[in-house]
């Protein structure tokens, strides 16, 4: 004669009854992480769904740059000289998301931004790029004088190394080593090379 439990699985055999136990607990192990990633996936859409609200008449964009800073988090990086020939900005917005923002307030500006990470990156316009989106130039080098500089790429033993990528940091400016390891690329004085 076989016995049986009366339990919350109901009536079964007792030598079922540590299976029915494994059962409930890994359903509860399987609602924990429901719940674990829900919560993870709402935190992150709220970290992307950067909104911005201002109002003001004839903004200095430094006082707007602050109020960005100040409700989302982001880093504001530029010259202070490209702010110069900037002009003031009335804007009346609420919950905005940020690059709708930006795309507003730098509409008619001598500026372009490009975010990245949490930093948003200023730069000036270039005669080839008046939509507002991210510049080739955002350090704006090339509004300056530039002059070839040459080199030579060698591995740690001396020998050349060919096909090298040579780029100058913050653009996308470059080229790659010859047969000799022997590079020229234009650019400003004072700018650092990445190989």
């Amino acid at each position: 004669m076989q016995k049986t439990v009366m339990g919350a699985c109901g009536a079964i055999p007792q030598w079922l009854v540590p299976d029915c136990t494994r059962r409930k607990i890994l359903l509860v192990v399987k609602l924990v992480i429901v719940l674990l990633i829900s919560m993870t996936l709402g935190a992150r859409a709220s970290v992307l769904s950067q909104t911005v609200s201002l109002s003001g008449k004839k903004l200095q964009l430094k006082e707007v740059f602050g109020a960005i800073r100040s409700q989302t988090g982001y880093t504001i990086f530029g010259n202070a000289e490209i702010l110069r020939n900037s002009h003031a900005v009335s804007v009346d917005v609420n919950k905005m998301p940020l690059i709708d923002f930006l795309n507003l307030i730098l509409k008619d500006q001598p500026l372009t931004y490009r975010i990245d990470g949490k930093n948003i990156v200023l730069s000036n316009k270039t005669k080839d790029n008046t939509t507002g989106r991210a510049s080739a130039d955002p350090l704006g080098l090339e509004a300056l004088a530039a002059e070839p500089i040459k080199g030579v790429v060698k591995d740690s033993d001396g020998n050349p190394i060919s096909g090298a990528s040579v780029t100058i940091k913050g653009t996308s400016k470059g080229t790659t080593t010859n047969a000799k390891g022997e590079f020229t690329v234009e650019a400003v004085e004072n700018v650092v090379l990445v190989i």
